[in-house]
């Protein structure tokens, strides 16, 4: 994982600061990354501070791509829906595919709808419906959604890698903003072929 990619992580708190400061006494790529006032800061900050992830995210903003950052998160929750994910976290891939398209990724409609469904049913749960199913029932609820939403995961991904879908962001405050060079006319249906049988294979024995 890339310094830039772990300062990320670490500010978004998908990474605890215990783990980051275990990290940044354990590596060297971070030397080369910063500059040498801000790698002073990062390796004499207090972590076990209550203001530490405050001072974190002074030091490290501008040294992330948040563009990048953006399409790492999102290729996560693909990854969620197209590698088939336990139950509890692709259910909250699908529906996430919802919040992020309210969020302004307007190019994730297709894929949302399915997201909708989940967040209508499960979404809102106050009477923890969800948690009191089996896993059998949860994989019966989640089996609507195939194959079309592994494919679209599957194609998003990809567009997303080959940057034929572009995120610009310059900082986290920032409203989404993205440019779509896809082709309308182009499904990309041929490149995924060994894809879409692998999640097919996967679903049957998952079934």
């Amino acid at each position: 994982m890339q310094a830039t990619e772990v300062f990320y992580q670490v500010l978004t708190k998908k990474m605890e600061l215990t783990e980051f400061e275990v990290w940044i006494y354990a590596t060297s790529e971070q030397e080369t990354t910063l500059s040498t006032d801000d790698y002073l800061a990062v390796i004499s900050l207090n972590y076990s501070s209550p203001w530490a992830l405050h001072e974190l995210r002074k030091l490290l903003t501008s040294y992330i791509n948040w563009g990048d950052a953006r399409r790492w998160e999102l290729q996560e929750v693909l990854q969620a829906i197209v590698h088939g994910s336990e139950p509890d976290t692709f259910l909250a891939a699908i529906i996430s595919t919802f919040t992020l398209l309210c969020a302004g990724y307007k190019f994730l409609s297709e894929i949302a709808h399915h997201g909708v469904n989940a967040d209508n049913d499960f979404g809102w749960d106050p009477e923890k419906k969800w948690g009191k199913m089996t896993e059998r029932q949860k994989q019966h609820y989640l089996a609507q959604f195939y194959p079309d939403v592994q494919i679209q995961a599957i194609c998003l991904f990809s567009e997303l890698a080959s940057g034929a879908i572009m995120i610009h962001q310059s900082a986290p405050e920032e409203e989404v903003t993205f440019t779509d060079n896809r082709n309308p006319m182009d499904h990309q249906a041929a490149s995924f072929t060994s894809d879409v049988q692998r999640a097919e294979q996967w679903w049957k024995l998952w079934r």
